[in-house]
């Protein structure tokens, strides 16, 4: 039987292979993410930041689309990128 931790990331991120990221990227990605979530960066944005909950939402909300923009481009280049070498 599989542990939390192993249940919790699996089959999220199946629909990403269309983007052709590997397990790596996928990784990595899901962690990137996991940084634009949960309390402690709600309370920075409110505590240290001074944004008002609505802001926080927003910024977490770019932050969360940025990385994942950056991450399909960035693998949008290493495809392109491997064809133009064969």
């Amino acid at each position: 039987m599989l542990g939390h931790r192993e249940r919790a990331g699996s089959g999220r991120f199946d629909r990403w292979s269309e983007y052709r990221l590997d397990q790596a990227d996928l990784e990595r990605l899901r962690y990137a993410l996991a940084l634009t979530m949960g309390s402690q960066v709600v309370s920075a944005l409110l505590d240290t930041c001074g944004l008002d909950i609505d802001q926080a939402r927003d910024v977490t909300r770019f932050a969360a689309q940025t990385i994942v923009a950056d991450t399909l481009r960035s693998a949008s280049l290493l495809r392109t990128s491997s064809r133009s070498d064969t």
